[in-house]
Parts: C-alpha cells; structure tokens; sequence
C-alpha cells in the first residue's frame, strides 16, 4: 500500500478554520536541549504527526534514521505507549569523507563539503579520547571545539550527553557511557550529527 499526506501543518493539527484542536504533549526528556532549545516546539510537532501516523497505518515496524537522534528517542518513548509499533534505528549513512549523507548536502558546493567534514573529524577525535579512558564530558568537548573553531562552520553547539541519562544540558561528572552531538552551519545549510563513543562506527564508503 501506498500513501501520500498533503496538507498544512494548521490544516493538519486543527479543525476546518486551521485553529488547534489541542495543545501538543510533552514531547518528554529526549527532547530536552539540544535541538530542542535550538528548535522550540519541534519535537511536540514530530511527536503529534508520528502519533496521528501510527494511527493511521496500525501495528507496523517503523525506520527512523540515528542522524536525528533525539527525534528517533522522542518516537521510541511514543511508540513504547502503543500497541505493535515496533521503531527500528537505521546507522547513519556517511559519504567517503565521513560528511553524514542529506539531501541538503546538494546545496553545499565541493568545498563546502571538505569543510563540513571537519564535524566527523572533531567526532572522531572525541572517540579517540573516549578510547584512551577519556570520561570527563568537558574535556572532550574541549577536543571538538578546538578542530571545529579552525573551520569556517558556524557551529551551534557540540556537546556530550549520557544517552541512558539524558540532561538537558552537559554533565558535568564524568560518565560511563556517551554520545557526541554537533549543530552547524555551511553555506547556510544546517547540519547535524551524533556518534557514540566507544562504538566500532559503521566506515565511511
């Protein structure tokens, strides 16, 4: 079966006049900073659409990418209050440079994408430090920065949270277990990227 919903986001989440027929829910703690604080009201947006979606189509298996994974976490926790939805996380897909593949990287120009491979790289290098028995949340957010500050992105955030312990805001303690999330601009395109530490991450090809 194939299906296409068209419409406004008003016509969508209101009644015939586009009003809103309820507030949204609490979208809960996965969305929380982030992009969360980047992005006010998005993910009660996503949690609404999802949830009127998995109404729709019933018991089903759902693929959500991990590029975006707050959004993934926030769906998870919906989809753990309903019957037979069962969310699978699909591996970020990169290009040869380590740049997670997005259809808005055809907005950036060839060198463009070399700069923006520069939020792998500071990715990479807090994974090595992870390595190295690094577990200080603010140190490596110092390595990040220090690579991406060289680079011509214009860098939202790069942070570290405990994925099992979700804050909204940094650790500050060290942790156990952690994932690295970095937001920016290249040539007005809007990139975001995550990875988890001490993970063997899927290579590049």
């Amino acid at each position: 079966m194939h299906a296409v919903f068209t419409g406004t986001p008003q016509a969508f989440l209101g009644d015939a006049q586009g009003k809103p027929t309820s507030e949204l829910a609490d979208p809960g703690i996965y969305a929380r900073g982030l992009e969360g604080t980047h992005r006010p009201g998005h993910f009660s947006g996503v949690r609404e659409i999802v949830l009127r979606l998995f109404g729709f189509v019933g018991s089903c298996r759902a693929y959500f990418g991990e590029k975006d994974y707050q959004q993934v976490q926030v769906i998870k926790q919906l989809a753990a209050t309903l019957p037979g939805i069962n969310v699978i996380t699909c591996p970020t897909s990169r290009e040869s440079s380590g740049l997670a593949r997005s259809s808005r990287n055809l907005r950036l120009s060839a060198q463009g994408k070399r700069d923006a491979s520069i939020i792998y790289a500071a990715m990479q290098a807090a994974n090595t430090l992870w390595s190295q028995g690094i577990r200080t949340p603010t140190l490596i957010q110092q390595s990040m920065l220090g690579i991406l500050q060289t680079s011509p992105i214009e860098l939202e955030y790069a942070e570290i949270r405990d994925p099992l312990h979700w804050t909204e805001t940094q650790p500050v303690s060290d942790i156990s277990q952690a994932r690295v999330f970095i937001a920016g601009n290249m040539q007005g395109v809007r990139l975001i990227d995550n990875m988890a530490l001490g993970r063997l991450n899927i290579d590049t090809g």
